[in-house]
């Protein structure tokens, strides 16, 4: 499966049937092991029951936010921003497609 050409066609909101059923011959490992040079970052991975989800980033900056609250002095704090991500969900060794 041409990965690359898939996640292009996903992130321009283009979804082929083809993919579909592509996808549905593809292992999550498979998968996983295919997006992992471009999504490195693994920041979410849990499983309930036979359902998995996998969240994944292509990088992570850390930014300075002050708290909001008056205050007579600023708190401020690191936040963790993850950019180009990649959310994948399935079900025992498949994966699952969802549309919003």
């Amino acid at each position: 499966m041409a990965t690359d050409d898939l996640l292009r066609r996903l992130k321009t909101g283009v979804f082929d049937p083809a993919d579909a059923h592509a996808l549905e011959r593809t292992t999550p490992a498979e998968l996983l092991a295919e997006v992992d040079s471009q999504y490195s970052i693994r920041f979410q991975e849990r499983r309930v029951g036979k359902k998995w989800e996998v969240s994944l980033a292509s990088s992570l900056h850390f930014e300075l936010a002050a708290l909001a609250k008056k205050a007579p002095f600023p708190i401020v704090f690191i936040v963790p921003v993850y950019r180009s991500c990649l959310f994948l969900t399935g079900e025992d060794d498949r994966i699952t497609l969802a549309s919003a």
